[in-house]
């Protein structure tokens, strides 16, 4: 799942055609959501009571760990998208 998608199951907000995949499985996020939801509370300034919060929903989510392999693939994707004419504004 991504990071939006994450965030949105966090929240218990996460319906439609989002959430059908996740029925009856078992959440799953990479280290690089994980990163990125940290790096979320910190540049909001969330307070001791959010950042509680995220910390007890991240401690009961799997969260696959990466390795070289992992971030050169990583690398590559988003190498990728980002020189791609039609998301050539995300890079």
């Amino acid at each position: 799942m991504d990071t939006d998608v994450a965030c949105l199951l966090r929240r218990g907000t996460l319906a439609g055609p989002l959430a059908t995949p996740l029925i009856g499985r078992e959440p799953l996020i990479t280290f690089v959501i994980f990163g990125e939801l940290a790096k979320s509370a910190e540049i909001r300034n969330w307070g001791q009571h959010r950042r509680e919060e995220l910390t007890s929903w991240l401690s009961r989510i799997a969260v696959l760990p990466g390795d070289e392999a992992v971030a050169a693939t990583w690398g590559r994707l988003s190498a990728a998208v980002t020189s791609h004419p039609r998301h050539a504004s995300y890079g």
